[in-house]
């Protein structure tokens, strides 16, 4: 871990100091300049979860990936940095199905200042662009929308509200244990090679903008900036991975 190399990675010149705001100085500078996406998979590349070679990806490659290794790598920078972070398991909500997930479905960080627990997530596509508060059951603003954590039996379950629309499910997460990142490599192989998960289904990517969100799925490019969005059917493989490159700037 190279932390002077990983803060540039992400857009910062100097270490944040342990505290709310650097919290989320470090999840906003994180969302925008590293892509949730799982091009790995979509060329039949296996992912690894080795501390060195999630390093070597996401910072030396200048890539991004999904929430085992975006969530995965971002907790070790923020131990180097001296704060406190619990790894913890989730149950993302399928809007198709109307269930949630396996256990260690998803991975997001638990990081605790001051006695109060946080919620971070750098690995959800449009999640949250700043940290969470676990302790309160009120609504939290957000410019990706309105959240909120609620008990549902022994886990907490995280809404959202766009717009002042009805909540809806985000995911499930488990607050009682804190989890190796070994623990998700089930799950993770699972993501990789199951009809069932969305990753096989073909490219997916998304990074946000300081004004909006740059998104891919299903062969739809979409830009967001301002309230305004924009959608564009691409029409080959050749159009998809060009706008992977050109928009985000992955080869």
């Amino acid at each position: 871990m190279d932390v002077v190399s990983y803060l540039a990675r992400i857009g910062l010149d100097a270490s944040p100091a342990v505290n709310n705001d650097g919290l989320r100085r470090l999840q906003l500078a994180h969302l925008l300049a590293v892509p949730f996406e799982n091009l790995h998979i979509a060329r039949r590349q296996p992912l690894s979860l080795d501390r060195g070679k999630l390093y070597e990806k996401i910072v030396e490659k200048r890539r991004g990936g999904i929430c085992y290794e975006l969530n995965g790598l971002f907790a070790e920078l923020l131990e180097a940095l001296g704060f406190q972070v619990e790894r913890l398991s989730a149950r993302v909500f399928s809007q198709s199905e109307g269930t949630h997930g396996r256990p260690r479905d998803h991975l997001c960080l638990r990081v605790v200042l001051e006695g109060t627990p946080w919620l971070v997530d750098v690995g959800f596509g449009r999640g949250f662009r700043s940290p969470l508060r676990l302790d309160t059951r009120d609504w939290q603003d957000d410019p990706e929308g309105r959240f909120r954590v609620l008990p549902e039996g022994e886990e907490l379950a995280l809404e959202r509200a766009d717009g002042g629309g009805e909540p809806t499910p985000v995911y499930l997460l488990d607050p009682r244990e804190d989890l190796a990142l070994e623990a998700f490599e089930e799950m993770c192989l699972h993501h990789q090679t199951s009809r069932d998960s969305h990753f096989t289904l073909g490219p997916l990517c998304s990074i946000a903008r300081a004004d909006g969100r740059d998104s891919l799925r299903d062969g739809v490019a979409v830009r967001e900036r301002g309230g305004r969005r924009d959608e564009r059917q691409l029409a080959s493989e050749a159009e998809v991975w060009g706008w992977i490159r050109d928009e985000v700037g992955l080869e």
